[in-house]
């Protein structure tokens, strides 16, 4: 389809290449120093035959930029692709036209410029399969085990694919400078690994490489957050997706005391959670958590292989993502703010007023129907509770150095990861998981379950 704008971002564009080459040509000296003509100078189109680049311009490059993100809105490769991939080939369809002294600017060649650009930036988009580290378990009794797309493995046990992996990538550089600095990389990539106890494999289907690895990391944090929630936010906040290698945390201080005597201590911490068994994944496959597993396997595939609308599907993995935060944050303040947010993320479906009624009600009917809670009136009533230290927090009416926030951090964390696991039960059993719900079917939902949970469960009855 046709974008009526195309002809005049495009035409606009190679008019200020024009105008500024010009300009730099009559006074060079002059144009780097004005600070307007320097802020141009960063924004190019690259010209064909490798004959470099030609400065555009700041506000061609904005109206390219705009133009590039509306013709990948409008492809199928919208949610595959960022707009720096299309831009980046549009500037190099620019620069054919601008080259060519024989064509003429027109509604079709522009046209044919922005879907050139958007059918070579798709060739990026392919299947990769990304191996990502992660610091979860001590114990590797299973050596490795499945959360849908996500197979995570335990170092010892993926070693052999590691090296397999490595030795490719090696072999594949025959030159002998490029295999001095390919042999760098992989000593490097394999100290790095080795700080981690944990490999996880996932594969994300036709995506650019930088949307692909972001893809990829969802992937693995929403499963490792999915843990958080089954096995509980305490015993799984050392748990880590990737960052810095940290296989030892040690730490130490100095302090000087009133008498002029030297006080020295030092600590030693875990970096992986402690409190699991040899066979802990039992728990993760029996029939009594199949319906939690079945929605985190769908969260998976949303992120690694579903292009449509998923509402329901993106609702959870982005309150998991703030339990997650609220797990491994370290400020007890922090935890409370992104653990009621997260309820939030969850159960809110664009209501204006009556929010903390609403996200009371709504997660406690989810809790009740969960069987976590008997007495709907009174998990109601914990939810304002964490509600209300949450928006005093959030608007500077309580210091974050309270008692009760140190207090009440942990069991607010608690209560959202219990509340994140009811509803991925409560949809998974609904089997609405990867449709395309509205928010106001989704509050009529709400709306039922609050309705049969509160009769149900009034006064504990």
């Amino acid at each position: 389809m046709a974008n009526p704008s195309a002809f005049k971002d495009i035409a606009f564009a190679l008019s200020e290449c024009v105008r500024l080459q010009r300009l730099m040509e009559a006074n060079p000296d002059q144009f780097f120093k004005t600070a307007t003509t320097k802020r141009d100078a960063l924004c190019t189109i690259t010209l064909p035959s490798n004959q470099g680049l030609l400065i555009c311009g700041r506000e061609a490059e904005d109206r390219l930029t705009r133009l590039a993100s509306t013709a990948l809105s409008a492809s199928p490769y919208r949610n595959r692709m960022k707009t720096e991939h299309v831009l980046r080939h549009l500037k190099i369809e620019l620069g054919k036209l601008f080259a060519s002294d024989t064509v003429l600017l027109t509604q079709g060649n522009t046209q044919k410029a922005v879907n050139e650009a958007i059918r070579v930036a798709s060739r990026e988009c392919a299947d990769r399969t990304h191996y990502i580290p992660c610091r979860l378990l001590y114990v590797t009794d299973p050596p490795m085990f499945r959360i849908g797309q996500v197979q995570f493995h335990s170092h010892k046990h993926f070693q052999g694919r590691m090296d397999d992996l490595l030795s490719r990538y090696t072999s594949s550089h025959s030159a002998e400078t490029a295999l001095s600095f390919a042999n760098a990389k992989v000593t490097h990539l394999r100290d790095y690994y080795q700080a981690f106890n944990w490999i996880a494999e996932v594969t994300v289907t036709g995506c650019a490489p930088n949307i692909s690895f972001e893809r990829a990391l969802l992937a693995v944090e929403t499963s490792v957050n999915f843990l958080r929630a089954l096995f509980g936010s305490h015993p799984t906040r050392r748990m880590t997706v990737s960052g810095s290698p940290l296989p030892h945390d040690d730490r130490g201080h100095v302090c000087l005391n009133a008498n002029g005597r030297v006080e020295l201590s030092r600590s030693s911490s875990a970096t992986s959670a402690v409190a699991f068994d040899n066979g802990w994944a039992d728990m993760l496959y029996d029939p009594s958590s199949a319906s939690l597993l079945e929605a985190a396997s769908a969260l998976t595939e949303a992120i690694c292989t579903t292009d449509g609308n998923v509402p329901v599907a993106l609702r959870l993995i982005d309150s998991l993502k703030w339990f997650g935060e609220a797990s491994i944050d370290q400020s007890p303040a922090s935890k409370v703010i992104k653990a009621v947010t997260g309820i939030e993320m969850l159960v809110l479906t664009g209501e204006n007023d009556k929010l903390a009624e609403t996200v009371a009600e709504r997660a406690a009917a989810l809790r009740c129907s969960f069987g976590l809670d008997a007495d709907f009136a009174r998990s109601k009533s914990e939810m304002k509770r964490y509600y209300t230290l949450r928006s005093k927090l959030a608007h500077g009416a309580l210091s974050p150095l309270s008692p009760v926030v140190l207090e009440q951090c942990w069991s607010c964390v608690e209560f959202a990861g219990e509340a994140i696991g009811a509803a991925l039960s409560y949809f998974s059993t609904a089997g609405v998981i990867l449709t395309d719900m509205s928010s106001s079917r989704l509050a009529c939902i709400f709306k039922a379950l609050v309705e049969s949970q509160s009769g149900r469960h009034l006064g504990g009855e």
